[in-house]
């Protein structure tokens, strides 16, 4: 029954991004804005200073979807490996090495990665702690790991929603191809990716918030150095050993 529902997931979420590929980077402005892509910059810039000058650093990207997060890494100096589960968001990623594969059984050597990060991810997964422990294997033994989700307190404030989106605005303005596929989404394509959201994603694989306290215990275990805070409706957990 569990490994059922284990492949109704993985099956559910396959189509999900391949009726987002396209669109993806318009659909989501609380990602894809001003302040959260420098807030992502910063954050690459970040794990790479914890490294020394000169190493050749391997960066492991769970759910790497269209890049968003593999960009930065690869602009602060690491080789990135995007592991994704869609094909479709694959062939928009131009991270150096794609894998198209589960997160629960990354296709990896162990202690492989100096770093490995995870956007958005967790909420996805059937198994999010045996993903985790797929990443305690693959993480070296000095690296940092880096995961977002999204936080109890995911409702926004008026006041900072209405800068996100005035972010996304700009942020947009600064790209023409994919102001251009703005209007694509809105004209062609939300009706049947919202109803495809309502029906399918947020009751069978989006609908529970992630455990971060209890990925910080099991960390902790596993004698990682670990710190949770929340920032504009998400959870950060940064991780060293």
């Amino acid at each position: 029954m569990i490994e059922q529902k284990r492949s109704l997931i993985l099956e559910e979420n396959i189509k999900l991004h391949k009726s987002e590929a396209y669109f993806y980077e318009v659909i989501h402005p609380f990602t894809f804005n001003v302040i959260r892509q420098t807030r992502l910059r910063n954050e690459a810039i970040r794990l790479r200073k914890i490294f020394n000058k000169g190493d050749c650093l391997v960066a492991v990207d769970i759910g790497s979807g269209t890049g968003n997060f593999a960009k930065h890494l690869e602009r602060a100096g690491f080789e990135v490996v995007a592991c994704e589960l869609s094909k479709d968001m694959l062939k928009n990623n131009n991270a150096l090495h794609r894998i198209l594969c589960d997160a629960t059984f990354l296709p990896l050597k162990n202690n492989c990665a100096s770093a490995v990060v995870a956007y958005s991810v967790f909420h996805h997964l059937p198994n999010p702690l045996q993903t985790l422990n797929e990443v305690c294997r693959i993480a070296s033994y000095h690296s940092a790991l880096c995961f977002y989700e999204r936080s109890r307190d995911s409702v926004l404030p008026s006041r900072k929603k209405l800068l996100l989106l005035l972010s996304y605005f700009i942020w947009l303005l600064s790209k023409p191809s994919y102001f251009m596929r703005f209007f694509e989404y809105l004209f062609y394509g939300r009706k049947a990716h919202l109803s495809y959201i309502r029906h399918i994603d947020f009751c069978l694989t989006d609908g529970s918030l992630v455990n971060m306290e209890r990925f910080r215990r099991s960390l902790v275990d596993k004698e990682f150095d670990v710190s949770l805070f929340s920032e504009l409706g998400t959870t950060i957990l940064r991780a060293y050993r």
